[in-house]
């Protein structure tokens, strides 16, 4: 994974896949909710399994 980010000039955050005709691009606000959101996931995911175990 490579990105690239510049806060201040709103230039794009550039993630390649190991796809290789697909690249990500989000601006450094997409970067952070993309990181909050896989966070929030991986916490409900957790939940779901302790609730799956009861």
């Amino acid at each position: 994974m490579h990105y690239t980010e510049n806060k201040e000039t709103n230039e794009k955050i550039y993630m390649h896949t190991d796809h290789s005709k697909m690249t990500l691009a989000f601006t450094y606000k997409e970067w952070l909710k993309l990181c909050q959101l896989l966070e929030e996931s991986r916490f409900m995911l957790y939940a779901s399994e302790l609730i799956g175990q009861a």
